[in-house]
């Protein structure tokens, strides 16, 4: 199975930006045995893609140790917590910070070490957050597009506002994150 690559522009922006489709049938079955979300799942595939592709990494992210943001919309605005340790935490734990960063800051109870410092923004739309509010925070924001009841289609979208991270590092940590998406027993257990 193959897996095409094509650049964009951000929806909301001028960004320049990565798209993939991946079949996502094997990946909602490891949502399910893995009890958990597709946000879980594409947290920790986003930070095993970071450990492999450091250079993605703002040099603020890097130095508070590169962490993959979740955006959350509340009822102050959307706020991006960070999952610290899904670059090599076991999927389970990855899953269950995920679950305590979401209802934290919906709750309004996050603390500020749980906020800043993200490498790479998850934007999935279940979370409800709004693309336009993080196009001034985030330098890579990777949006997660849902399959459609008649595809089993995962669209995957990287926007790079550019000024940190090339296009060719960029590219080399999509096509990683793509490759775990594709296979997830096989590449994230």
């Amino acid at each position: 199975m193959s897996v095409e690559i094509t650049e964009t522009r951000a929806r909301s922006s001028a960004r320049p930006g990565l798209e993939a489709s991946i079949a996502a049938s094997e990946l909602l079955l490891f949502c399910r045995d893995l009890r958990g979300t597709v946000t879980d799942v594409v947290v920790a595939a986003a930070g095993r893609a970071l450990a492999a592709h450091p250079e993605v990494g703002c040099a603020a992210a890097s130095a508070a140790g590169a962490g993959v943001g979740v955006a959350v919309d509340t009822d102050s605005g959307v706020l991006v917590p960070v999952v610290r340790n899904a670059t090599d935490a076991p999927l389970p734990q990855v899953r269950a910070e995920v679950s305590r960063l979401v209802d934290a800051a919906r709750s309004g109870r996050l603390s500020s070490a749980d906020v800043g410092g993200a490498a790479v923004t998850v934007y999935d739309p279940v979370q409800g957050a709004s693309t336009a509010a993080l196009d001034a925070s985030a330098s890579c924001i990777l949006t997660v597009g849902r399959p459609a009841y008649d595809s089993l289609d995962l669209t995957l979208a990287l926007s790079v506002d550019g000024s940190e991270v090339g296009g060719a590092e960029a590219g080399r940590f999509f096509a990683t994150l793509v490759r775990l998406l594709q296979h997830p027993y096989r590449r994230l257990m």
